[in-house]
């Protein structure tokens, strides 16, 4: 699995022209910085740079670098720590191992200071014995670490408490210092052994972790080589000096660069990098636009309104959009947004390598992710499968999913000269308001009194002009600058509006609006100040009046949220039949409402409406009582074939399909059972609530990240085994306002030697074809998309029983693993499970929960 996508130093390059840019202090952190987050697992010594770190993490990544097992027999008798604590197991292995001395009270929320910090490094490493000889804790151990420049650069008084900065840079130095070891003893006039010590020549990071250091320059990726014509490798590797070693990092970007590359000896068998910095390369940046020639070997550009030249080596090489070319293509620097990296990779003063990021902007057409592609307007089908061959990134550089990808959605797309290799990078940033000022080729716009720059094209791009005094909504490309005309119905989601209010006991400011959303869930959600009813500019105060304005105070709505998660848009609906929209910009319509309409499963339709296969689903009373539990969200499998029912039905495409169904009844007395989100269990404590008075908190993994909810009173947390619900147990909770919880059902135990259904529970197992069930299985393979799961684990040479089920996954599915060995959570993805196809009964069991057959959350368990 690939780690990294580029290296932080890399970007920096990128954005300050050359390293030198960066003052030296700063340029030291973050390599260290950089370093540690290659070399160390996700999570560990990692927080936000000016945060303290408490004693709780600091133990329990140090615990967690040296690759401790997790020792169970208690060590420690903290009375400030329990078993259910989440740091409790990390703190007991560290008592065990010698890091920590045990006493009364452990403080594990305190801030680490620095005394605390060098003591459990020094034990860790082997430092105890010779610092506790020069004196003890403190001072001996401060002394040793100060002494052989185990604190240097690290920012804080002798007392003083640590940032996530001083952490990461001691632990760095701890990694590099010198490893000492036992050379002599003699016993003192007065009758004590005195231990003499002598230093390695090897570092810690050499001796504790075999890893070491190679310099020179990487002459080949995965994705292309510094000699013309290289494969794609579908092994990942990267080449230092033409020696080969595996490695999981995104490497495109390290190619012909002089780096430091530090590699994990395996023993015999092919060395694995994990981790590249580079080092002591002089490298520029030059936007496309400021490029005027190149003559001969001389490299001319603009900067500062001045022309600027540069020396290219003789044997230069060019690597165009990830891959080595011979010479650059006629149309290299015409795209959007292009950029130019010259590096000097030897020190001679002339650069080796010139590299050409050229991306061009398009709007999805189409996409499939089922069949591999996807269609760009105005580029044409591009396959998004070949593994090692597309990328596909999220506007902050992360690896996202390409089956993410929807119509309308806004790209910068680059492809090498062969097209061997494609990135792409979505693009969700947007700005929306007024257009006050614009004038095609100035490459600027005006928008809420704000001046952006756009790209060169914008005119092309957009295909037509932006008209003065207009709402729009612009998407935002790579590099800040307005791309294109976003469409207006684009990002936005179907909800039920239940009901828009002020705040009780606030001012009229605070407004929020109840919705239940297309997942299942009813969420309070904040309004923004300024917000667009059917594109018109509100005021937050006023959207109550003016809901009831349009007759829509309690219906199915369009809505769509700022960066800040506060209700921004909402679009009332307007109905076909009324032939015109309020205005131009109305986004949704209701096309029928009738009491004839008849479902056919196959294909999935409202005879002789529309096709509702990929519509989302609502049942609502037509007048509603007050009760939230009269509201839901429907699944194809909750629906009767050749059943009638009383439906409206919006936004029907040219090709028939729906947009959103509201299945009606006059009552509340037919009506579908709710059904809520799923989580996963961490933790349960008692704090305090908003008002101060003390609550039970529940700690759970939900939507792939740890979330806290306050527990209403008179909620049960219990099981139908009478025990409190415990890490691993996955169960399903509503949220009433606030995000308190108001309602939870245990579903699945996962306390004992078995995980079973909670007999509390509503949810099915194993039943296919419904609404809401919970399949169970041990993990036989998975695919892009998929997982097929058996009753028992089957090892990789048995042929697939035919019990197994195959289970395809939602392409916003999350997952998450328990491992009860060492009591930890951690989000996954599906190339992380372990199956009996690989690992036979090492495999993973698997709890899917499933609608229409469709899996929304996959727990693991190992």
């Amino acid at each position: 699995m690939i780690k990294k996508i580029i290296s932080v130093l890399t970007v920096l390059a990128i954005c300050f022209g050359t390293l030198s840019a960066i003052a030296s202090t700063d340029y030291d952190y973050l390599e260290k910085s950089e370093f540690l987050s290659s070399f160390l697992e996700d999570g560990i010594f990692d927080g936000e740079d000016g945060a303290g770190v408490t004693r709780g993490k600091f133990v329990c990544d140090t615990v967690k670098m040296m690759e401790c097992e997790i020792i169970n027999d208690k060590y420690i008798s903290f009375e400030d720590v329990s078993d259910g604590d989440v740091y409790s197991p990390y703190i007991n292995t560290a008592a065990a191992y010698g890091f920590v001395s045990d006493g009364k009270k452990f403080f594990a929320e305190n801030i680490i200071t620095l005394p605390e910090a060098v003591k459990i490094l020094s034990c860790a490493f082997g430092y105890d014995k010779i610092a506790e000889q020069n004196g003890g804790y403190p001072g001996g151990f401060l002394k040793y670490a100060s002494g052989n420049g185990l604190l240097n650069g690290v920012n804080a008084r002798e007392d003083g408490t640590l940032t996530t900065e001083n952490v990461k840079t001691l632990v760095y130095n701890y990694l590099f210092g010198k490893a000492i070891e036992q050379d002599t003893l003699k016993i003192t006039d007065e009758n004590k052994v005195k231990y003499n010590y002598k230093r390695n020549k090897e570092t810690n990071l050499e001796k504790f972790f075999d890893v070491y250091e190679v310099e020179g320059v990487v002459t080949e990726t995965s994705y292309s080589s510094l000699v013309l014509n290289g494969s794609i490798r579908e092994d990942n590797i990267i080449a230092v000096n033409g020696t080969v070693y595996d490695s999981d990092l995104m490497s495109e970007d390290f190619l012909g660069l002089n780096v430091k590359a530090y590699y994990k000896d395996s023993n015999g068998g092919r060395n694995k990098i994990i981790a590249v910095l580079p080092y002591n390369n002089t490298e520029f940046t030059v936007d496309a636009e400021d490029f005027d020639e190149i003559s001969g070997n001389v490299f001319k550009y603009e900067a500062d309104g001045k022309e600027k030249r540069a020396t290219l080596e003789q044997t230069v090489v060019y690597i165009y959009n990830g891959r080595r070319v011979n010479l650059l293509p006629a149309d290299a620097f015409d795209g959007d947004f292009c950029e130019i990296r010259l590096v000097d990779n030897n020190a001679n003063g002339r650069y080796d390598v010139m590299f050409v990021n050229n991306y061009k902007y398009y709007k999805v057409a189409s996409a499939d992710y089922s069949s591999g592609v996807i269609g760009l307007e105005g580029y044409g089908k591009v396959d998004i499968l070949p593994e090692g061959k597309f990328f596909c990134f999220d506007a902050d550089g992360n690896f996202a999913d390409a089956s993410v990808l929807k119509e309308g959605d806004i790209t910068a797309f680059k492809i090498s000269d062969d097209k061997e290799l494609v990135t792409l990078i979505i693009c969700t940033d947007e700005i929306s308001g007024v257009v006050e000022e614009y004038a095609p080729g100035d490459k600027k716009i005006v928008v809420n009194g704000t001046e952006y720059s756009t790209v060169k094209n914008f005119e092309d791009i957009i295909g037509k002009k932006v008209s003065l005094g207009n709402t729009a909504t612009f998407a935002v490309g790579v590099d800040g600058k307005i791309v294109m005309l976003k469409d207006s119905p684009k990002g936005y989601k179907y909800g039920y509006l239940v009901y828009a209010d002020f705040d009780d006991g606030k001012s009229k400011d605070a407004v929020y609006a109840r919705i239940l959303t297309a997942s299942g869930d009813f969420v309070s959600f904040d309004i923004a100040d300024d917000v667009y009813l059917d594109n018109v500019k509100t005021k937050k105060g006023k959207l109550k009046e003016k809901l009831n304005e349009t007759g829509y105070p309690y219906s199915l709505i369009k809505y769509k949220t700022d960066s800040a998660g506060n209700i921004k848009y909402i679009d009332t609906p307007v109905s076909y039949a009324d032939g015109i929209s309020r205005n131009e910009n109305d986004t949704l319509v209701k096309y029928v409402y009738s009491d004839t309409l008849y479902y056919r499963s196959s294909p999935e339709v409202l005879v002789p409406k529309a096709n509702v296969s990929g519509a989302a689903m609502f049942y609502a009373p037509k007048t509603y009582s007050g009760n939230e539990e009269d509201l839901c969200v429907i699944f194809k499998g909750d629906l009767i074939n050749n059943t009638k029912y009383t439906a409206e039905i919006y936004d029907i495409a040219d090709d028939g399909t729906a947009g959103a169904v509201v299945f009606r009844t006059e009552d509340v007395k037919t009506k579908w059972g709710s059904q809520h989100a799923s989580v996963m269990v961490d933790r349960v404590t008692n704090g305090l609530n908003a008002d101060g008075d003390m609550i039970k908190k529940l700690y759970c993994w939900r939507s792939g990240a740890l979330v806290c909810y306050d527990v209403d009173d008179g909620i049960s947390l219990e099981k139908s085994s009478g025990k409190t619900v415990s890490k691993g147990d996955v169960m399903r909770v509503r949220l009433g306002k606030d995000n308190v919880i108001e309602m939870l059902t245990p579903d699945v135990d996962a306390s004992g030697s078995e995980i079973i259904i909670d007999a509390k529970s509503s949810g099915q197992k194993n039943v296919f074809a419904t609404g809401f069930s919970y399949i169970f299985g041990y993990v036989y393979s998975t695919g892009v998309n998929t997982l097929i799961v058996s009753d028992t684990p089957i090892n990789s040479t048995d042929t697939l029983p035919s019990e197994a089920n195959i289970i395809p996954l939602s392409t916003s599915v999350k997952i998450l693993r328990y491992c009860k060995k060492d009591n930890t959570i951690t989000p996954t993805d599906i190339g992380g499970i372990h199956t009996s196809k690989g690992m036979g009964a090492a495999a993973d069991f698997a709890v899917i929960r499933t609608a229409s057959d469709i899996g929304y959350d996959v727990f693991i368990y190992e």
